[in-house]
């Protein structure tokens, strides 16, 4: 998990660099964008946020649906999916918990 409690100090830029050189390595990476108030994770990858974890948290999507896949083998991201009305609630909520082991 790459966090702050302050915009603008990397952790995109990180977050999508690390996940592409441990790919590119060989290993299996799925990054979870879960800033539900904003969408840039999905871009490095050129991909829409639309049908991500948001969708997947309020069963409007399936994990399989909310995945997507990228240029990079072996990297597959969940983008923020649609900015939900209760992005708090969503995150502590039991479906979240169940997402994350």
């Amino acid at each position: 998990m790459i966090t702050s409690s302050s915009p603008l100090v990397g952790k995109f830029f990180v977050s999508a660099n690390l996940a592409s050189v441990l790919a590119q390595a060989g290993q299996k990476i799925l990054i979870v964008d879960a800033d539900m108030r904003k969408d840039y994770l999905q871009k490095p990858f050129d991909l829409k946020w639309d049908n991500g974890l948001s969708d997947l948290l309020i069963g409007d999507k399936t994990l399989e649906q909310a995945t997507k896949t990228t240029k990079v083998e072996n990297l597959n991201i969940i983008t923020r999916g649609a900015i939900p009305p209760n992005p708090s609630e969503l995150l502590m909520g039991k479906n979240f918990t169940q997402f994350i082991p």
